[in-house]
């Protein structure tokens, strides 16, 4: 069965990535670093999906979504071995306003705010790894102007 995720690859006013560590109570990929997200309940839309997660995982912060991303399949082993198969669907957001604060600390380890240019050396998880291409990357330099008139 294929799993169903959302992801926010969120950017500051200063062009940073928002990204936070996994915690020790996921499943895989401990310690690894990704952007905000997660699996989309039954009947939810992804928009509504990703807003709720956001708020989840980083509390109430003002964001504006800018473009949905290409969809990323990704199949990783959990600590047990068992394979999970999942679609992710990534969206690039601006933050607007609010401080990301840790709100399920045994998923999330803390938060980083990675320029641009460094993104692609810090310890990615795979879907991260994979979001955040040279395409990816061109894609939120596209935007880089716009951030910086907030």
């Amino acid at each position: 069965m294929v799993r169903r995720a959302v992801a926010c690859v969120l950017l500051t006013a200063d062009a940073r990535v928002v990204l936070h560590r996994r915690g020790p109570a996921c499943h895989d990929e401990v310690g690894m670093i990704e952007p905000l997200g997660g699996e989309v309940d039954a009947g939810e839309s992804l928009l509504d999906a990703l807003h709720r997660e956001v708020t989840e995982e980083a509390g109430d912060l003002l964001l504006r979504v800018v473009r949905p991303l290409t969809p990323q399949r990704l199949t990783v082993p959990d600590t047990r071995g068992v394979l999970h198969r999942w679609l992710v669907h990534p969206f690039l957001a601006l933050l607007l306003g609010g401080e990301p604060s840790v709100r399920e600390p045994e998923y999330n380890a803390g938060f980083v705010f990675v320029p641009m240019a460094d993104v692609l050396s810090q310890p990615l998880t795979k879907l991260c790894g994979g979001l955040l291409t040279e395409s990816a990357r061109s894609s939120l330099a596209e935007i880089r102007g716009e951030a910086a008139c907030l």
